[in-house]
């Protein structure tokens, strides 16, 4: 296979191109299986598919690392896919990030629209019959008090009967009195027209249409209340929203006795540290941490002990966060933006997919950042290094590979994406763009 290029092909056909003990590492964003924004290929079950990983661990040289995104509800079956496979799992990046979109249903409002087909209204509809069979009426004489807006007899009467719906305060102020209806049935009456409290605006898309009020603002765009439900249950949803996207790091296992020799022989099972550390300020070198153990995981913790921040930069964490998670509203065209918090705490920064990240025609749903990708890529793979990306979409691993002089090889199932991906990776102002890591 070619380098620097992305295959239209089955991910399962393409490894098998590869040669084994051939590529440094894998960098890859599989299906997270969710069927997102009803795709086809987001719902396969290949990221659960052993087979896929055995062949990643073939064509991986021995102590070469893999690094899967995952989604949050589904990352443990792929992450067990990938043991099962043969790979020892090391550790799980967080990328976490505070602009997602929440997908939870309202369950206040979407109780107020089913009331009907749970039978919320039955009790009143049973009792309405009855008085209405009682009263000796008729339901067209009783519709006849209730006109449409052009003067014609309407079926509300049938609907209040069936269970359809419920009459409104005005109307249940005239059919009290002539049907005796009992006053129990009032409060229900009431929190059903009861208005609903508005609690923002929403912006309607070009020629799109919503029940309910609309106006437009003084830019001459339309908008519509965003309001609340008024069942007991407003307030209430089911799902809370997404901020951050797990990602396994796992490592075929060495083929040497030591991780020394292994990275000797291969040239892969170590990471770059130091190449991925994290840029310190030099308001914060200035700073002193009491209390220390010098570093080490585990040992006793001295109180007393002074820890200066090294001066190459803070060692990289398995958290990385976007602009947006730590609101620093500082310039996004550079990953270390970070705020003194952010520093403090060796976290690293990255804005998410901009529209200079996706370039022209790239409609790809779920495009991740080149920096993010161009740090990933540097973790884990020697200069000059050969990185696989069996699952590329619109070629970001790609994209960063090229930015750092590493060899890439893609293979994407979707031929949209596919040419798409190619068409990134032929551009000629690639190369040289990400300085932001300390060597």
């Amino acid at each position: 296979m070619e380098f620097n290029k992305v295959y239209n092909m089955d991910c399962l056909e393409g490894l098998k191109l590869l040669d084994d003990n051939s590529v440094d590492a894998i960098i890859t964003d599989p299906p997270y299986e969710l069927g997102f924004m009803g795709k086809k290929w987001d719902s396969t079950g290949i990221a659960y598919n052993v087979d896929l990983w055995r062949e990643c661990l073939r064509v991986l040289k021995p102590g070469g690392h893999l690094l899967a995104f995952g989604g949050t509800r589904t990352y443990h079956r792929m992450a067990v896919a990938i043991e099962d496979a043969g790979f020892e799992v090391r550790d799980m990046l967080e990328w976490i990030y505070a602009s997602g979109f929440p997908k939870s249903l309202n369950v206040g409002k979407a109780v107020d629209k089913i009331a009907p087909r749970l039978g919320q209204f039955d009790e009143f509809a049973k009792h309405l019959t009855e008085q209405i069979k009682e009263s000796g009426k008729t339901q067209k004489e009783i519709a006849s008090l209730f006109p449409s807006k052009t003067g014609g007899l309407t079926g509300c009467v049938w609907n209040w009967a069936n269970g359809a719906n419920v009459p409104t305060v005005a109307q249940w102020n005239i059919l009290k009195p002539l049907l005796n209806l009992s006053d129990d049935f009032f409060p229900l009456i009431e929190r059903i027209e009861r208005e609903r409290e508005v609690i923002g605006k929403m912006k309607l898309p070009d020629g799109h249409s919503f029940a309910g009020e609309r106006y437009t603002d003084k830019n001459g765009s339309t908008l519509k209340n965003i309001t609340k439900g008024n069942s007991e249950w407003e307030g209430f949803g089911t799902a809370l929203k997404p901020a951050h996207e797990p990602i396994i790091m796992a490592r075929k296992p060495l083929s040497e006795k030591t991780i020394v020799e292994n990275v000797l022989k291969h040239g892969t099972g170590a990471i770059d540290i130091d190449g991925c550390r994290i840029p310190t300020s030099e308001t914060l070198k200035e700073q002193k941490v009491k209390g220390s153990n010098g570093g080490e995981a585990y040992g006793d913790y001295n109180l007393d002990a002074i820890y200066t921040p090294s001066e190459q930069g803070r060692f990289p964490a398995n958290i990385i966060c976007t602009d947006d998670a730590l609101n620093t509203g500082k310039d996004e065209s550079r990953y270390f933006s970070i705020d003194v918090w952010a520093e403090k705490h060796g976290l690293l920064q990255f804005p998410k997919a901009s529209k200079k990240d996706r370039g022209e025609g790239n409609n790809h749903p779920t495009v991740k950042p080149v920096h993010l990708m161009s740090w990933l890529v540097r973790l884990v793979t020697p200069k000059n290094g050969l990185i696989l990306d069996p699952f590329t979409g619109s070629g970001t691993t790609g994209v960063a590979c090229k930015k750092l002089n590493r060899q890439f090889v893609g293979i994407e199932m979707n031929k949209e994406y596919c040419d798409i991906a190619n068409k990134r990776l032929e551009q000629n102002n690639l190369k040289g763009e990400i300085e932001y890591v300390l060597c």
